[in-house]
């Protein structure tokens, strides 16, 4: 059987909740978000598919932890004090944000 990578959402333990075979389709689940992936890979190919997505070095929680400290380490270098500056500059970063996406 093939050893799965962590989830690639969170980075938790994958399992293989149902074996695929030839009647049934394969379902990887993982163990801490619930996220499931459910496949054509068959006996020992099963989990196949769910190591080919994209495994993140970090989880996506901690990314977003470390994207708001740095967010108020740079409101505070920048002098922000009131909650009228600084929603003036969550309201920036919006905007940014989806003039990049």
């Amino acid at each position: 059987m093939i050893k799965l990578k962590p989830c690639p959402f969170c980075g938790g333990e994958a399992e293989v909740e149902r074996q695929g075979t030839s009647r049934q389709s394969c379902i990887i689940s993982c163990t801490e978000c619930g996220c499931r992936h459910e496949g054509p890979d068959e006996y020992e190919q099963c989990g196949y598919q769910w190591n080919m997505r994209d495994t993140p070095t970090t989880s996506l929680a901690r990314h977003k932890l470390l994207w708001q400290a740095e967010a108020v380490e740079t409101a505070v270098a920048r002098g922000y004090r009131s909650r009228d500056e600084l929603a003036g500059w969550a309201e920036h970063l919006r905007r940014q944000a989806e003039e990049d996406a």
